[in-house]
């Protein structure tokens, strides 16, 4: 199992610097941006130029074109935050909530989160209100973090519609209105968001917003745990370990049990790990050994799994 979970996470540091990349608004340089390019940013960058030292700090983030230096990258996404670059503002307080690549601040998170709102970015409102919603490095407002998914939502971010939709499902500070969330969800789990497809396998599961359908969740299920998503990965092995929505597969149950184990340092990862020590237990060990040759396939065609990471959804 340590060598599965030291496998899923090698990836992460860097997969999470191209998210923050991917999430930013507006045209970007090449992630692997020739000689001439460099030079024009750095250049800017040094004449005080905000949209440039953002995407400088990004390049030394990422480490691409051999330039990875994080005390720099961090260096000049602070200086373009300060002067109102939000993709900067709402970037820094992705990586100190998360604490990658620098020591994890909530406090700082907050600051840097807040700064991009009062911008509009819509990436920095849906951030801000989930933390807002945990009451995680902030006092907990369920009616403010309604609010400010809403506002990244109409925006266009996919993201913030399915957590919005959440909120709309459970009436968590705002009227319930299921049929509204569960499209909301749909749409973004149709653009290819794991959060949103798992989320919409969830309605199914439960019968949330919609007619109960334990095959359609365990079809949704599958399709964000093949794209690394560890909640998916664990409901869809408990489905198969159960024959929940279709024939029980007590091998491919455990691997998807085991792969969110290895993939996951939160409560979805704990608890993954528990059953599939308790499942171990059980089962006959060439249905482990099975299981266990096919978590090490899966983890190396997906080139170690997890866009989505140490995320935790609905299980």
């Amino acid at each position: 199992m340590s060598k599965l979970r030291s496998r899923a996470k090698a990836f992460f540091a860097a997969t999470f610097c191209l998210a923050l990349w991917a999430a930013a608004a507006g045209a970007q340089p090449s992630l692997t941006p020739d000689q001439k390019q460099l030079n024009d940013l750095t250049a800017a960058a040094a004449q005080g130029d905000h949209e440039a030292e953002y995407k400088l700090g990004v390049i030394y983030l990422t480490g691409n074109a051999g330039q990875e230096n994080i005390g720099k990258a961090v260096a000049l996404l602070e200086k373009a935050a300060k002067g109102g670059q939000a993709n900067a503002a709402f970037a820094l307080g992705a990586l100190y909530h998360r604490g990658v690549l620098v020591q994890k601040n909530l406090d700082a998170a907050v600051n840097y989160y807040r700064a991009a709102v009062e911008r509009g970015n819509p990436n920095a409102e849906n951030a801000l209100a989930q933390l807002l919603l945990r009451g995680e490095g902030v006092q907990r407002d369920e009616g403010t973090a309604a609010i400010l998914m809403e506002k990244a939502a109409a925006q266009g971010l996919m993201e913030a519609k399915a957590n919005f939709g959440m909120l709309l499902v459970e009436g968590r500070g705002i009227a319930e209105d299921a049929p509204r969330g569960f499209n909301l969800i749909h749409e973004a789990a149709q653009a290819g968001l794991p959060g949103a497809i798992h989320n919409l396998a969830w309605l199914y599961q439960s019968g949330s917003g919609v007619t109960q359908d334990q095959a359609k969740a365990l079809e949704w299920y599958k399709r964000a745990a093949e794209l690394g998503y560890p909640p998916s990965q664990f409901n869809l092995g408990l489905m198969e370990m159960q024959g929940q929505g279709g024939k029980a597969d007590p091998v491919d149950g455990m691997k998807w049990l085991m792969l969110a184990a290895a993939g996951n340092d939160g409560e979805t990862g704990r608890r993954a790990a528990e059953l599939v020590r308790r499942l171990s237990a059980k089962m006959p060990k060439q249905q482990i050994l099975d299981a266990g040759e096919a978590a090490r396939l899966w983890l190396i065609r997906s080139g170690a799994g997890a866009n989505a990471a140490r995320q935790d959804g609905k299980s």
